[in-house]
């Protein structure tokens, strides 16, 4: 099926244009088994009026038939009030092997354009060209929704992604739901090139076609049948025969519609230049929407994965006890990024004097055994913790204090708080930590957490609680 000013001895300079001068009629040719195309007809006088007919679309059974036409009364053009002919979407559907009941659809106007229809594969919906009011660009891409009683949505806009300022035309929507059409606004070689986006990703990217199909002419009305890769589009490129010609192709590689593209680098402190692990990292696109996010690694490092669109980025990077840091980058073409480096500056926001560790980390508390002064496996969770603090704030000292429950004697207690006090101490001290910045005290029982004194009766559970080891920041 394709339209064509044969008949009118002219030749349509300007196919995917709307106010173009010659008569554009449609036509059906067969091909045989040789891939020679045979039998060209005239569709019948029904269809074809003293006006332009072209850009068709079928259902699967093929009796309703869309196509773009003139405004017209009775077949003869109807202008707008600058004396321009419109163009409009109109429906026919074959009776006994004859198209009949032509209408036009009811989201039509008569001062702008609807054209180029083509369905979704379970003929749900229509798109179409247009430049009616709410366009953003020349011409815009839009699509309505088929009720099941025959009537038509609201036209829906496809938006920023896929509309620009300049001319989106010719649409064409595959069995797995890609959308192909023809644009001047995106990055292309030269005139209309064939664009192709998923539908079913709505931030997925637009991909230029590429050569040899795209080339320094106008290239549109491309369609595909995906299970034979083979597939036609129009373009007026030199070394045709006419001004607009159709042509063929065999698509060898498909698209890859998933995108890869991938943002890698590394987080560190300014300072001390030292890598940063467990930062968090988040990619916010131009509308300050997160692209993705991550967190660095043992190394530092950081990797996630980008949404190809073409634009400016920023990677935020935020760390427990530092400044929050951004860092900006482009992305062209859908190409990686990588070697991204944040640095970080760490805030003074140390515990003050007086401050127990155990309570301003929120860690369990770190008890004993009874009568014993042994670092317990649990309790070395917390004093991690608190070792990992000692590594970050090189300038902070603490005292240890350790206390007992209010069994056995008064100096007893006193002397195993001591050994308890000194076991703690001994533990940062072999993991690192400078001895002078730890020093350590027993305070015995002087120091309860309750009422279990001497003589009180009490629980395992509660005498339990008073046998522990603080971390108090004295410097």
């Amino acid at each position: 099926m394709f339209s064509t000013a044969r008949d009118s001895g002219l030749l349509s300079k300007n196919v995917h244009k709307w106010n173009n001068g010659s008569f554009l009629n449609l036509y059906k040719a067969a091909q045989d088994n040789q891939g020679n195309f045979t039998n060209v007809d005239k569709l019948s006088k029904k269809l074809n009026k003293k006006t332009h007919e072209s850009s068709t679309a079928f259902t699967k059974d093929g009796n309703t038939m869309y196509f773009t036409r003139n405004n017209s009364d009775d077949g003869k053009f109807e202008r707008d009030e600058d004396g321009v002919s419109r163009l409009k979407i109109y429906k026919a559907t074959k009776e006994n092997g004859e198209w009949n009941n032509i209408e036009e659809l009811p989201f039509n106007g008569d001062s702008y354009s609807v054209a180029h229809p083509t369905l979704n594969n379970d003929e749900s919906k229509l798109y179409f060209a247009s430049d009616m009011p709410g366009t953003k660009g020349e011409s815009d891409i839009y699509v309505v929704d088929i009720n099941k009683d025959g009537t038509f949505s609201t036209p829906k806009n496809l938006g920023d992604r896929i509309n620009t300022e300049s001319r989106e035309t010719f649409p064409f929507v595959t069995e797995s739901d890609k959308l192909y059409f023809s644009s001047d606004g995106h990055p292309g070689l030269g005139g209309l090139d064939v664009f192709a986006t998923d539908l079913k990703n709505e931030r997925g990217e637009v991909f230029n076609i590429g050569r040899p199909l795209n080339g320094e002419e106008d290239d549109f009305s491309y369609i595909i049948n995906e299970e034979t890769k083979k597939g036609f589009f129009a373009s007026n490129r030199k070394g045709g025969q006419g001004n607009d010609d159709i042509y063929s192709f065999i698509e060898m590689t498909p698209l890859d519609f998933t995108c890869h593209t991938a943002i890698t680098g590394i987080v560190k402190d300014q300072k001390t230049n030292a890598l940063l692990t467990d930062a968090s990292v988040i990619v916010y696109d131009k509308d300050n929407k997160v692209v993705s996010s991550s967190q660095t690694d043992a190394s530092g490092v950081f990797e996630m994965e980008g949404n190809c669109s073409e634009g400016a980025y920023k990677v935020v990077a935020t760390k427990a006890d530092y400044e929050d840091s951004t860092k900006t980058f482009n992305t062209e073409k859908s190409e990686d990024v990588t070697r991204i480096e944040v640095m970080l500056v760490q805030l003074d926001n140390g515990a003050p004097i007086g401050t127990d560790l155990a309570k301003y980390l929120n860690i369990e508390p770190i008890y004993f055994d009874f009568d014993k002064y042994f670092i317990r496996e649990d309790a070395k969770i917390s004093i991690n913790k608190v070792l990992a603090y000692l590594n970050e704030y090189p300038n902070v000292n603490v005292q240890v204090r350790s206390h007992t429950d209010s069994r056995a004697n008064d100096a007893y207690n006193m002397t195993l708080s001591a050994n308890r006090a000194k076991a703690t101490a001994d533990y940062l001290i072999e993991a690192g930590i400078p001895s002078n910045r730890i020093s350590y005290e027993g305070y015995g029982e002087t120091e309860l957490t309750n009422g279990c004194s001497n003589d009180v009766l009490c629980s395992k559970e509660n005498h339990q609680f008073n046998r522990r080891s603080e971390f108090i920041v004295v410097e």
